[in-house]
């Protein structure tokens, strides 16, 4: 995310929208993990409040709810993410 703050911080009112998702070692795209809504979190202050964001998630209908859930939290600058048994 080194490279995505560093064009945040000289391009950013040039964003036009932004893809929020987790891709795989085989390039699918995959729900977000933890470590990408980490990884989103860390540049979501740069990120213009009124961008579009683009789901690429492949997750189940029944899931939908809980990925755009995820993306939101991922795009909330310091945001609580809590961890899996705590």
């Amino acid at each position: 995310m080194s490279e995505a703050t560093a064009i945040l911080q000289s391009f950013s009112y040039r964003l036009k929208q932004l893809h929020v998702s987790d891709v795989n070692t085989q390039s699918k795209h995959d729900p977000l993990s933890l470590e990408s809504m980490l990884a989103f979190q860390r540049v979501a202050h740069l990120v213009p409040a009124k961008i579009p964001i683009i789901m690429e998630s492949r997750v189940e209908e029944a899931q939908i709810c809980e990925e755009l859930e995820r993306a939101v939290e991922s795009l909330t600058p310091n945001a609580f993410l809590a961890i899996a048994g705590d």
